[in-house]
């Protein structure tokens, strides 16, 4: 677990969240399917997501914890 000031830093995020990251030319939303833990350079924390381009299309991707944003529907 990446360590802030000495200590162990826990997650900031969790499984079934709603999160929006840049992909292409624009943001996307899409939902953490899996916390794949310190896994990233330098200890970064990666989720995995699922999320639709088009409609009806599932694409999965990996990305790290500092690059996605709460994202809360409208």
């Amino acid at each position: 677990m990446p360590k802030v000031n000495g200590k162990a830093r826990a997650p900031l995020l969790r499984k079934g969240q709603l999160v929006s990251f840049l992909f292409g030319t624009g943001p996307v939303t899409g939902q953490i399917v899996e916390d794949r833990g310190c896994l990233g350079v330098g200890g970064r924390r990666l989720y995995g997501i699922k999320f639709e381009i088009n409609p009806g299309e599932q694409s999965y991707i990996e990305m790290p914890e500092e690059e996605l944003e709460s994202h809360t529907p409208a």
